[in-house]
């Protein structure tokens, strides 16, 4: 199971790099605020029919929420009634992205517009989440990091 996960990570990693790439060689760098509002849109509608799902929009239907989706990098590392964070040593399209020889500044932008998404399903989610990746691996970060807060 792992190993389709990652290799559908892989595959997405490389599609999103292709299309913003061919994009941008016939459109200009624009497109990048496109990529970044579509994934962050993608992210709110994906929250948003997770939220239904689970019949409930707090905190613990979010944990179970993410587990659903993206539970290959294991439990949380801190759980409380307001807050959870996540940690992950790994990301398959970071790696591929490092496969097909794209250099460190542009990993660090891309992941910019890729990862915009998780803040997005978090706001889908319930809009009174906050989540905010204060480490990651196309930063130079050791591991990812998600921290998901319930504001007032």
């Amino acid at each position: 199971m792992m190993r389709f996960i990652q290799g559908g990570y892989e595959l997405q990693g490389r599609i999103f790099l292709g299309i913003l790439r061919e994009l941008e060689k016939n459109y200009g760098s624009g497109v990048r605020e496109s990529f970044r509002a579509a994934q962050y849109g993608n992210g709110i509608r994906l929250g948003r029919e997770m939220a239904q799902k689970m019949g409930r929009n707090g905190l613990k239907e979010f944990v179970e929420a993410w587990e659903d989706i993206w539970g290959f990098g294991g439990p949380p590392v801190e759980v409380s009634d307001r807050k959870v964070v996540y940690r992950g040593g790994f990301c398959a399209a970071y790696d591929v992205w490092k496969k097909l020889g794209v250099d460190s500044k542009e990993i660090s932008d891309i992941a910019d517009l890729y990862c915009v998404h998780d803040v997005g399903f978090a706001k889908g989610f319930n809009p009174k989440l906050e989540l905010k990746q204060t480490k990651r691996l196309a930063k130079g970060d050791a591991f990812c990091e998600w921290v998901i807060q319930l504001k007032d």
